[in-house]
């Protein structure tokens, strides 16, 4: 990921989940944006989605990990997504730096989002301060920590 591109905000693995399975069953983007109360939150699943790698950040088409994500099985779901965060730069870079540090029991957000600034993630504060929110997110669900 180029330094200054959004990182995934507003979303979990639920709504990740769900989005996916709508855009399997031929939903489009757009159809899924327009029938929500918060288009935001929609766009930050489908950026997350993009990111990810179960869509093609290009067109928006579910990418073949995509497809099987939007099959309802939860501990299949929690090992797709674990693997597809510790794939994606951001997140795997600074579990790295977690580890390395010897993984206390509790980080502060300010230093999650103070370290992705350092390196150049995020396109903006409040992406950092959203992203690092959608990070324990999903990182909850994958079993990468609560």
């Amino acid at each position: 990921m180029d330094g200054g591109s959004v990182l995934p905000y507003r979303t979990d693995a639920v709504a990740l989940a769900d989005w996916l399975s709508a855009r399997a069953r031929g939903r489009s983007a757009e159809q899924l944006r327009g029938s929500v109360d918060s288009p935001k939150a929609v766009e930050g699943t489908a950026a997350t989605a993009g990111a990810l790698g179960f869509t093609d950040p290009a067109d928006g088409v579910l990418t073949p990990l995509g497809e099987r994500y939007a099959l309802p099985d939860g501990a299949e779901r929690r090992r797709m997504l674990r693997e597809a965060m510790l794939a994606y730069p951001p997140y795997a870079e600074m579990l790295r730096a977690l580890a390395d540090r010897g993984t206390p029991g509790e980080t502060e957000i300010r230093w999650l989002e103070a370290w992705w600034a350092t390196r150049g993630y995020g396109s903006s504060e409040s992406n950092r301060r959203e992203g690092a929110a959608a990070c324990g997110r999903l990182g909850d669900f994958a079993g990468l920590g609560e």
